[in-house]
């Protein structure tokens, strides 16, 4: 039972039709320039107390934006963006803010057809979905503090579902998708030596004649 969709997916994995299009990876950063009245980064992380574990500046649809996290030690939390002309702090970024972050990083990506035009979006305390109207029924979401962004769509639930096909992730019960493999393994096992038992005994048995002659 299992070679089927082991063999059948693990082609599939070797082909990878359509992968990169179902994880195409979103960016805020640009291409664009920095402004040459861009903050040094020193000066941006003024608005973020406390030690940083990272900073980075970026240039974005809104303009060249320092994007700083703090160190858990020193209370965390997640990472803020920077205004790094002004020094204005823009996390949690509003709506009309978010979408322009997407808007810009979907119109950069080679798979830009795939999504189409937002359909409807969703603001939540951490985060802003935009619905797709695109083919792939893609839905986009920002990071409304860190400005990163991410994408599913119906593509890569496929993709996934694959995935889970291939490792024995059949039912969705965690714990029991962990043993399924397990049993899978053994089974294989199991059949591996039987087979080669069988392959002994046929050796064996074409020996013996020879032997008879020999005496």
């Amino acid at each position: 039972m299992p070679f089927f969709p082991w063999s059948i997916t693990g082609l599939l994995f070797h082909l990878k039709p359509g992968w990169s299009a179902a994880y195409d990876a979103l960016s805020p950063a640009t291409n664009a320039p920095l402004p040459d009245d861009t903050l040094p980064l020193a000066r941006a992380r003024a608005a973020v107390p406390g030690a940083l574990s990272r900073a980075e500046l970026l240039s974005t649809a809104l303009g060249p934006v320092s994007r700083l996290t703090r160190r858990s030690a020193s209370g965390g939390g997640p990472p803020r963006l920077v205004d790094a002309r002004t020094g204005a702090t823009l996390s949690p970024l509003p709506a009309a803010q978010a979408e322009q972050l997407a808007r810009a990083a979907i119109a950069s990506s080679a798979h830009a057809a795939r999504y189409g035009a937002v359909e409807r979006r969703a603001l939540h305390p951490d985060r802003v979905e935009l619905f797709m109207d695109g083919p792939g029924r893609v839905v986009v979401t920002i990071d409304r503090h860190s400005g990163a962004l991410s994408q599913r769509g119906a593509d890569t639930a496929r993709v996934d579902w694959l995935y889970r096909v291939h490792y024995g992730q059949w039912t969705g019960a965690r714990w029991l998708d962990r043993v399924i493999p397990l049993l899978l393994l053994v089974g294989v096992t199991l059949l591996a030596l039987a087979g080669l038992a069988l392959f002994a005994r046929g050796a064996r048995a074409r020996a013996r004649p020879r032997d008879a002659d020999r005496v």
